[in-house]
């Protein structure tokens, strides 16, 4: 491990990578990072529970595991999909890939969880019974 660490150090090193954020130079990236996440702490607190962005977002929260379990292969076939369409341009990319890998994934998860048997991968613990005798031993222990 510390070899193939010390091989990575090297490699930045050599290459001068000039795009980087760090604690001691943070540099305008790593400012608007911090700005962000204190306005996000800030704005998200003072919205009203009845505002429609602050229940669609409790929402998404629910189910947020099996969104961040299936958004990546969505991602990456979104992607895929866009550079064989002939999308190359960057931002065009980022910004289709954002949408389609957050709501595809939505979808994929509704209908998922409408199938006992696919639901079962996302959440195991609903359909493994759990033997009651078994827990007071543990408990006993």
């Amino acid at each position: 491990m510390v070899f193939f660490y010390t091989i990575y150090i090297i490699l930045w090193m050599l290459f001068s990578f000039k795009i980087q954020i760090g604690y001691s130079t943070p540099g305008f990236r790593g400012i608007i990072f911090v700005v962000s996440v204190l306005l996000a702490f800030s704005v998200f607190p003072s919205l009203k529970e009845d505002n429609n962005f602050f229940k669609y977002f409790t929402k998404c929260g629910e189910i947020s595991l099996p969104i961040y379990l299936i958004h990546v292969p969505v991602a990456s076939v979104v992607r895929i999909v866009l550079l064989k369409l002939g999308v190359t341009q960057v931002f065009v990319q980022l910004a289709l890939g954002i949408v389609g890998a957050w709501f595809i994934s939505i979808i994929i998860f509704k209908s998922i969880h409408r199938f006992k048997y696919f639901d079962f991968f996302l959440y195991p613990m609903n359909y493994i019974k759990k033997d009651k005798q078994e827990g007071s031993k543990a408990g006993a222990l």
